[in-house]
């Protein structure tokens, strides 16, 4: 598959959602480079893993947006998994993508004795999925744990 070009129209997918990230769109069409690919977000990457049947790379960082959970907090961790290449919205992962993808999230989740969370994959039209940058992405959050002892809901934002 050829790879997309870092900059356009052909990045952003879904602005509707990019509330949160407005800043970043506008660093972006200032510097002319994609909100992954900007090195500010590269400086940020924990740990990488490569898809050897596709050679795609993958990388782990931990979100500068997380959505509050229902408390209005933070969740205690909330993940992101992304290609190092652009990728269109119907591309679908396959067992190497998901192979490097939790094989970074279990590395993620020893380093930091995390006994579960929840993966969470945008998936085709970005208006009806959410999906704000239009490179392959998964993430995994993890809840905070509340004043009561149970994990406080998280809200994902879909649509």
């Amino acid at each position: 598959m050829p790879k997309k070009p870092n900059v356009g129209p052909d990045v952003v997918a879904n602005r509707q959602h990019a509330g949160l990230y407005l800043e970043d769109f506008d660093r972006a069409k200032e510097t002319g480079r994609c909100i992954f690919c900007d090195p500010n977000f590269q400086a940020r990457l924990l740990n990488a893993a490569r898809n050897d049947d596709s050679d795609r790379e993958w990388f782990l960082c931990l979100s500068g947006k997380p959505s509050p959970d229902r408390e209005g907090k933070l969740p205690a961790f909330w993940l992101l998994v992304v290609s190092k290449d652009h990728g269109d919205d119907t591309q679908p992962l396959d067992a190497g993508d998901w192979g490097a993808i939790t094989s970074l999230v279990e590395w993620f989740k020893k380093e930091r004795g995390i006994t579960g969370g929840c993966y969470f994959v945008r998936d085709g039209n970005p208006e009806i999925c959410g999906r704000v940058v239009r490179h392959p992405c998964v993430h995994y959050v993890v809840p905070r744990i509340g004043a009561d002892g149970n994990p406080v809901p998280v809200a994902l934002p879909v649509g």
